[in-house]
């Protein structure tokens, strides 16, 4: 059996050590984020347009990724440059545009879009060889998921929104959702 002092002295060491460590953290974090004037930390967006295509920008090839330069993709990206750029004002300084999911044939595209946040959600359709967005864009759920009338109307593709709502307007109380795979 252990004596009674060097348990006490092994309990007083491992304290030791601890506070030790804690002293040089603590030392770390204040060298790392040092407090004062000049410092300061921001998790700011530059103004102007954010376009994203996703995983729609890039094709595999030789099993790496390659930046597609095709005429569907400069189409769609001028596309929503234009539409950016149209978009800021003083009360809008940045504009997001980000694709969420292509159409098999790349002709719609789902979109997160927004003023300071892609936080709203929209079609947009290429017709006669040209893009437009098909409007109003306030058919989506909180979740964003579209109502059915509206995805169903406008010819929008199971791939890009393979999930509808029924019961979406002001004067129906319950969403009912269905697949549309």
């Amino acid at each position: 059996m252990a004596h009674p002092k060097k348990r006490s002295h092994k309990f007083k060491g491992a304290i030791a050590i601890a506070i030790g460590v804690l002293f040089l953290a603590l030392l770390a974090i204040l060298i790392a984020h040092p407090k004062n004037s000049s410092y300061q930390q921001t998790n700011t967006v530059e103004p102007g347009v954010h376009i994203s295509l996703g995983a729609m920008e890039y094709s595999i090839s030789a099993e790496k990724a390659v930046k597609r330069t095709d005429k569907n993709v400069t189409e769609l990206r001028s596309f929503l440059t234009k539409a950016a750029n149209e978009d800021i004002s003083d009360n809008c300084p940045t504009v997001y545009y980000n694709l969420v999911a292509p159409s098999t044939n790349e002709d719609q595209v789902l979109l997160n879009y927004g003023c300071g946040y892609p936080d709203a959600r929209m079609f947009a359709v290429k017709q006669n060889g040209a893009w437009k967005f098909i409007t109003p864009t306030n058919q989506f759920d909180a979740f964003g998921i579209p109502a059915c009338s509206h995805v169903n109307k406008n010819h929008i593709e199971a791939t890009i929104a393979p999930v509808c709502g029924n019961g979406m307007t002001d004067d129906e109380a319950d969403i009912s959702y269905e697949t549309r795979l």
